[in-house]
């Protein structure tokens, strides 16, 4: 006998569950007690032979004895293989993560010199009397400010400091530095108002690492490549 089909939505959709010999039967699956039967009714799967059929099936597990029948498993994955795939995303989910971090520590080492290390290159490398007032480097990026006393007229400041420049990205490139973007600020000695010597910038460059990787350091001059650089800052002095 016909009992009842389960709906269109259902995880065991269009299967019968029929009534023969004193028990209740699942289609493709096997015996399944009363109580099964209304689980699945009052989760709105099934659609009922008549409404009397389910008012019987009601009625019988008020003095039905405890099931003894398996209720129909759900489809799907078993229980090991959703813990098997639990076990398995978390251990890609920690994979990735640590590539993450190890990955962030490889781009924030990327120098591969301390400051002091490249201030005291930066010191042997430029002349003149120029003085290197500070350097800086961290992740790879320099950052250099330089006291040049020998300019005496501001006509002559571009020269000056596009040389201090040119010398100091020299150094700053150097293979093995690990440097990927540098800037160059340039000061020169001059008086306020008051008559009183200060250091006054008078230019600022930038440069990346692979701009500066197309350079021939050893031949290279202001004129040639200061059209590489980005100026930041530039005083315009008025000539005498």
């Amino acid at each position: 006998m016909l009992v009842a089909t389960f709906g269109s939505s259902a995880e065991w959709a269009g299967k019968a569950v029929s009534y023969e010999d004193g028990r209740f039967t699942l289609e493709d699956f096997g015996p399944i007690t009363p109580r099964a039967v209304l689980d699945y009714d009052r989760e709105g799967q099934l659609l009922w032979a008549s409404e009397e059929t389910r008012a019987w099936v009601h009625g019988l597990t008020v003095t039905a004895p405890p099931p003894a029948a398996a209720v129909a498993p759900k489809k799907g994955l078993s229980k090991g293989v959703r813990v098997a795939l639990a076990i398995g995303i978390v251990l890609v989910v920690a994979i990735v993560f640590a590539a993450v971090v190890l990955n962030t520590g490889s781009e924030t080492s990327t120098s591969s010199i301390s400051s002091s290390e490249m201030h005291h290159r930066l010191a042997g490398q430029v002349d003149g009397g120029v003085v290197v007032d500070s350097c800086r480097i961290s992740d790879g990026r320099a950052d250099v400010v330089l006291k040049d006393p020998r300019t005496d007229s501001p006509s002559e400041f571009d020269a000056v400091a596009q040389q201090d420049c040119l010398d100091a990205f020299r150094t700053l490139f150097a293979p093995g530095t690990g440097v990927t973007q540098a800037t160059v600020e340039v000061m020169i000695e001059a008086s306020d108002q008051f008559g009183f010597g200060v250091w006054d910038p008078i230019y600022k460059a930038s440069l990346a690492g692979e701009v500066a990787a197309k350079v021939d350091w050893k031949t290279a001059s202001p004129e040639e490549v200061k059209t590489l650089w980005t100026v930041d800052f530039r005083k315009g002095y008025m000539a005498p």
